[in-house]
């Protein structure tokens, strides 16, 4: 890596530009964030191959001369009919010594609509009974007519082997096979299957026979709708269940992903501590950027070129003149305070704008010149720090005097980005080919974060300084935008384990992996109750595992609110009395409502409810109780009294 780094010091500047692979820019980092907070993905198709096999199921005809073992039943097909492995010697077929053929029926072929049909392979699995000349080949039958040589014609062997032809062609057009003309519904549907023989002396046998269509198609990754509770809707139990129904086009079967959060964007809850990839990233000339939290302004830097400022963040990046000619600009940063700017130069200075405003002057940093490649800036206390490549990490204590060598690590690194959050003080450094390293609170030494488990080109880093989140680029390899920590929705759950909570209400009987266009349901456990009051969005998404093993798009995303009070009349469907309960039947559940502090219940209708009831819509007697004290929901919540 050194002799590497030496040797790109010696090149023409741009060559080395690209060697080093630049920082993200700041547009892709924008889209990038955007993209992000929208959760948008598209779902490819994927072209794949796929095949199906059949097996004979009756006999159409048979010419020559045929011997079957066991010899009841007298029938062809069923001694050549063996699914996977054939059975050898148990059952077979004895032709010769006079030449024929054997053609059979077979289950018919469903091949999807839109494959691209590569071609049928028939496979003959035979033996000689003695030793001496012969010769067998596939045989197959196409709209009444039979291809009885079409195929390539091959000696028997002394040990059962599988002797195969690929049809490519229709032989009845020729031309390509359709998928009409594999599934039989066509003008030229494929009929039958089996072998034949121009030379059966000597005998020989046939253990199996069977028949592969090999196809390619292009798989669409299933579509997901919500069924139950619809968008907006309010519901009274905190372990509702969630409807939805995915389908295939392809017709293959799906499992489920269900997600629920407290925020529309499925992010309020860490999931992990460690630095996920939020998306890949391309590289240019772009080499920094920074952002003033206060009044909004942008600033990016361009190696061999200009500093560029958009105002408020709106607007084109418009460039400053910096310093009246291009520099090797590495690096950005913004004091959101007082607005000072700061830009590291590769083989050169520090510079500052004051205030955000009139030129970049250069600080002397260190005495000599240095390879920044970083530079960030605290907006509390205004402690400016800077990395150099192949070097050290160096501080300005609030923003005046010198830049001070921290011995960060004890070693030179190849750092290429720093950062600090202006909270706590924690400062963050990324090493080029390395880890991301922290100091916390801004004292003691940088220890490393294994960030991703593994060595990365590191090329920049960034903190949020509000929540502690932290970004990272990685400028080749795996390249791409990191952050830490990982955000998720407070619930993600997968059909896939097979979980019991998933049930299809279609067909009870069908289980993980559902079949397309079922009703699905995901009950949320007692564990995960929701908290009542309290608004939830939730959204599903399908993959199908045995083809593309591709997720499609997330449905349209729902929202709902677990109710804190017992529903209005218009809601209720039935009331039950049990002993001192009253089981309030809803649209979603039944309520269980009973008075606490064991108080008597008074049989006489509360002045709210109607005297008389529907005879089905009412069980248990005829009167009502009217509940005295603070009444209870079992597993919900409490009900006021009024609403009784």
């Amino acid at each position: 890596m050194q002799k590497i780094n030496k040797n790109m010091k010696k090149m023409p500047k741009t060559q080395s530009i690209w060697l080093k692979i630049g920082k993200i820019t700041a547009w892709f980092l924008i889209v990038t964030i955007v993209a992000n907070f929208l959760n948008i993905f598209i779902a490819p198709e994927v072209a794949h191959a796929a095949s199906q096999v059949a097996y004979p199921s009756g006999d159409i005809s048979a010419a020559g001369t045929w011997a079957v073992f066991p010899t009841s039943p007298t029938t062809k097909f069923d001694k050549v009919d063996e699914v996977g492995a054939n059975d050898g010697d148990t059952s077979y077929l004895t032709h010769g010594t006079t030449a024929g053929s054997a053609l059979f029926s077979f289950s018919a072929f469903s091949i999807p609509a839109g494959a691209i049909i590569t071609n049928l392979t028939v496979t003959v699995v035979a033996r000689d009974v003695t030793s001496g000349k012969n010769a067998v080949q596939p045989a197959i039958s196409v709209n009444g007519t039979n291809y009885l040589t079409t195929s390539t014609s091959t000696e028997v062997p002394t040990a059962y082997t599988a002797i195969s032809y690929a049809y490519t062609t229709n032989p009845l057009t020729p031309a390509a096979w359709t998928v009409a003309d594999i599934n039989g519904t066509g003008t030229r549907p494929l009929q039958g299957f089996g072998v034949s023989s121009a030379d059966a002396s000597p005998a020989f046998r046939i253990t199996q026979v069977y028949a592969t269509v090999n196809y390619t198609i292009t798989n669409t990754a299933p579509t997901a709708v919500l069924n139950t509770p619809t968008n907006g809707s309010t519901i009274y139990t905190d372990t509702p269940d969630l409807v939805s129904t995915c389908t295939d086009v392809n017709g293959d079967t799906v499992e489920y992903k269900v997600q629920v959060d407290t925020v529309n964007t499925f992010d309020s809850s860490v999931s992990s501590q460690t630095f996920s990839r939020l998306t890949t990233a391309g590289y240019g000339s772009w080499q920094g950027v920074a952002v003033n939290s206060t009044n909004g302004d942008v600033y990016a830097v361009v190696s061999g070129g200009d500093i560029y400022k958009q105002t408020a963040g709106t607007g084109t990046f418009s460039p400053l003149n910096a310093t009246g000619a291009n520099q090797s600009w590495y690096g950005v940063a913004v004091n959101s305070t007082n607005g000072d700017v700061y830009a590291v130069v590769s083989g050169g200075d520090i510079y500052k704008q004051t205030a955000g405003t009139g030129t970049f002057s250069p600080l002397n940093a260190t005495g000599a010149n240095q390879s920044w490649y970083g530079v960030a800036v605290n907006s509390t206390n205004g402690d400016v720090y800077a990395v150099v490549y192949s070097g050290d990490i160096y501080k300005q204590t609030a923003g005046t005097g010198t830049f001070s060598p921290l011995n960060a690590t004890g070693a030179t690194k190849y750092w290429h980005g720093v950062a600090v959050n202006s909270s706590n003080g924690d400062v963050y450094a990324a090493a080029g080919y390395g880890d991301i390293y922290k100091q916390t609170a801004g004292t003691g030494t940088f220890s490393p974060l294994n960030a991703t488990g593994a060595n990365n080109y590191w090329y920049g880093v960034a903190v949020n300084s509000t929540n502690g989140d932290v970004y990272a680029a990685v400028g080749a390899g795996s390249n791409g935008i990191y952050r830490s920590p990982t955000y998720g929705p407070l619930l993600s759950k997968f059909s896939a384990i097979p979980d019991a909570t998933f049930t299809d209400v279609t067909n009870g009987a069908n289980t993980h992996p559902f079949p397309s266009g079922d009703q699905v349901k995901y009950t949320i456990q007692p564990g995960d109750a929701l908290t009542p009051g309290q608004t939830y969005y939730w959204r599903v998404a399908c993959i199908d595992p045995s083809v593309s093993n591709t997720y499609g798009a997330w449905s349209s995303t729902y929202s709902f609110i677990v109710d804190a009070s017992v529903p209005t009349l218009g809601e209720i469907l039935f009331l039950v009395l049990i002993g001192c309960a009253v089981f309030i039947g809803v649209k979603t559940g039944v309520i269980k409502l009973k008075p606490t502090k064991n108080e008597p219940i008074d049989k006489k209708p509360p002045k709210d409810i109607p005297p008389v009831l529907p005879k089905n819509n009412h069980q248990g007697p005829t009167s009502l109780c009217e509940l005295r004290g603070t009444p209870s929901v079992d597993g919900i919540t409490k009900i006021p009294k009024k609403d009784a």
